[in-house]
């Protein structure tokens, strides 16, 4: 998620505020990009989430792995909205990213205070869990459409990836096995 963040926020708006349908394409592209690499690295941690807390914390902790499962979805979702909110805030819309970011917050602490209201165990870390992923995907809801009107895109051209990006994503680790030889020559 930092790496993205950082891709979103010190490059994305260098390269996709001028007009045109390359700055549209490139915005396009970052948002599936960010989307897909976010997905592949999500999903390689919940696979190993209970691994790696075995062997960080020990078992005793192992309701913390099932409770990033549950967050996960979110974090997906709120690291795909660190690049639409980086296009908005280039294009001056501030506030949209602020209230997108509010709204996130409010829904977060009203399903928190629903959940614990009305729960009956104690399953305080999954009812967290929950309101943290829900209020990602508050967030990143009301962003996408703003960051597609700015960008001149569709949301599926936003999020849906194709061909092309998967031919790309191929040729990424013949890019990393030249970077290690490259190193160590």
């Amino acid at each position: 998620l930092p790496v993205t963040r950082s891709i979103a926020f010190a490059l994305l708006p260098k390269i996709t505020t001028g007009a045109g349908a390359l700055a549209s394409e490139l915005a396009a592209k970052a948002s599936r990009h960010t989307l897909m690499s976010s997905l592949t690295l999500f999903a390689l941690l919940i696979i190993l989430s209970h691994l790696i807390v075995r062997i960080m914390l020990g078992p005793r902790y192992l309701p913390a792995a099932s409770a990033f499962v549950i967050m996960a979805p979110g974090g997906v979702a709120l690291s795909v909205a660190g690049v639409w909110s980086a296009q908005l805030l280039a294009v001056g819309r501030a506030y949209r990213v602020a209230w997108a970011g509010l709204a996130g917050v409010v829904a977060a602490v009203i399903i928190s205070w629903l959940g614990f209201s009305m729960m009956t165990s104690h399953r305080e870390v999954f009812i967290a869990s929950i309101a943290v992923a829900m209020g990602s995907f508050i967030n990143a809801a009301i962003l996408l459409p703003a960051f597609c009107n700015v960008s001149g895109i569709s949301v599926k051209h936003a999020i849906v990836p194709g061909s092309d990006d998967f031919r790309q994503w191929r040729r990424i680790p013949g890019f990393i096995r030249e970077l290690f030889k490259t190193r160590h020559k």
